[in-house]
C-alpha cells in the first residue's frame, strides 16, 4: 500500500505538480543546465573542498574529494555528448 501510493506521489502528483511550476524544460535546456553544474563541481566545488581538507590534515577527505570531482567531469562529458548527439 505504501509503495503504490508513494509511487503515484512521486511518478504521477510530483511530475504534474513540477509542469505547473515551471520546473520542467526541454532536453536541450535541461543538458545545459546539467552540464553547467557538472562542470562547477568538477573544476571549482569538490577541487575547493579538497584543498580545504588538505590544508587541515585530512587526506582521506581530500582524495574522497578529488575522486568526486573525477566522477562530476565524466557526468559533465556523459551530458556533453548526449547533448551533442541532440544535434
Amino acid at each position: 500500500l505504501f509503495e503504490g501510493t508513494a509511487g503515484v506521489e512521486l511518478h504521477e502528483h510530483f511530475a504534474e505538480e513540477a509542469v505547473l511550476a515551471g520546473l520542467v524544460r526541454t532536453t536541450k535546456t535541461n543538458l545545459d543546465k546539467a552540464i553547467t553544474g557538472e562542470h562547477n563541481e568538477a573544476t571549482t566545488l569538490y577541487p575547493g573542498f579538497a584543498k580545504r581538507a588538505t590544508a587541515v590534515g585530512d587526506t582521506a577527505a581530500a582524495g574522497y574529494f578529488r575522486d568526486t570531482a573525477a566522477d562530476e567531469a565524466k557526468h559533465q562529458a556523459a551530458f556533453q555528448q548526449a547533448l551533442d548527439e541532440l544535434h
